[in-house]
């Protein structure tokens, strides 16, 4: 996930993010490229600071009573609403069959614009 975010600052030097890794979610293991339907939704969607400084896109992984916690937060573009994207369905889809019951997705912004995705696993 970093590797990409990486390549996209390649192709986008303005382009900034942070992760995060809280606790004991480095042993964790989930099934491949399940959070990367958010992280490509959030860089299409995202814009920079006014400035043009800071991070674009927040992540952060943290476990918590037996519960993964992954929260995206970014910046959505100014008059675009906050859309589920399609990719979103097919990400349901693959956390029914893989978390049938034992996952959360929710997606909340404030009015500047910031905007969290949340998903919570039940391991």
């Amino acid at each position: 996930m970093t590797d990409y975010m990486k390549l996209e600052k390649l192709c986008n030097p303005e382009f900034n993010f942070e992760v995060n890794i809280l606790n004991e979610v480095r042993y964790i293991q989930v099934p491949p490229l399940l959070f990367m339907p958010v992280i490509e939704y959030v860089i299409r969607t995202t814009v920079c600071g006014e400035n043009g400084k800071g991070e674009n896109i927040r992540i952060d992984f943290q476990m918590k009573e037996n519960q993964l916690r992954f929260i995206c937060t970014y910046c959505l573009r100014k008059k675009e609403s906050l859309q589920v994207a399609p990719a979103f369905d097919k990400l349901r889809q693959r956390l029914d069959l893989l978390y049938p019951g034992g996952y959360q997705l929710k997606s909340d912004y404030n009015d500047e614009a910031l905007c969290t995705i949340g998903l919570m696993l039940e391991l």
